[in-house]
């Protein structure tokens, strides 16, 4: 099945004796980049970073199969439990960048789209939403037909900032669930985790950031016509 082949790398941001943080390459082409589960189909990348490290990994955090970016790992079990509970506590920081349809018009946050646990389709997505699930955007560079936007989510939900987007007419380009119709030109899903700041107490804080994939290429590639250009985004 071509759908398991893909050969990938994993560039590695911080190893420190209790963590691993990595940049997570995105889905491309039908080819899942998948973060762990069995490997008799296809590498993971907790199969990679455990043969080149030697050490058992723990998961800390998930990110969609779609997007890149920063992707945290722990090397014990104690270093683990203390970065879980950073998340489960909220006590974390994220910013995403994306580039989404349409012009979106001021820095603002963005109100809840739907229920937990976070439904799989867009018009479920939209039914009783909580008040405590929110998100915010910067618009950072707008031009037609898109706005490159810089997004830091306040809970956390699966697909939760896809579905704030989508429900509010600005989907993610790229986004195979909830752009509808979908932008055929589009090389990924145009989301990319950029930073992350996990603080744990007497650990410290775990700080990684990386760059915009989008940056400049949001300008350079959309034609006057709203057409997106060719130019390959790694």
């Amino acid at each position: 099945d071509t759908r398991y082949a893909r050969v990938f790398g994993v560039r590695v941001l911080l190893e420190s004796e209790d963590f691993v943080v990595v940049d997570k390459p995105y889905y491309q082409d039908s080819h899942d980049v998948r973060i762990d589960g069995p490997v008799d189909r296809s590498q993971t990348i907790e199969h990679v970073l455990q043969t080149i490290l030697g050490c058992k990994l723990h998961l800390v955090h998930q990110l969609d199969f779609a997007t890149s970016g920063v992707h945290m790992w722990a090397r014990n079990a104690r270093a683990a439990g203390d970065a879980c509970k950073a998340f489960r506590k909220r006590w974390t920081r994220k910013e995403y960048v994306a580039v989404v349809k349409g012009h979106v018009a001021n820095d603002r946050h963005l109100p809840p789209p739907f229920p937990d646990p976070a439904p799989p389709t867009l018009s479920r997505a939209l039914q009783t939403p909580p008040p405590s699930q929110q998100s915010y955007h910067r618009t950072l560079t707008r031009r037609v037909p898109v706005t490159h936007v810089a997004l830091t989510p306040l809970t956390g939900r699966r697909h939760q900032l896809r579905v704030h987007l989508a429900s509010k007419g600005h989907p993610i380009i790229g986004d195979w669930n909830y752009e509808d119709p979908r932008t055929p030109e589009a090389p990924r899903m145009m989301l990319h985790a950029r930073h992350l700041s996990v603080p744990m107490g007497r650990r410290g804080v775990v700080e990684v950031e990386t760059g915009d994939p989008f940056e400049g290429w949001v300008v350079d590639s959309w034609e006057d016509d709203g057409g997106l250009g060719s130019r390959n985004v790694q």
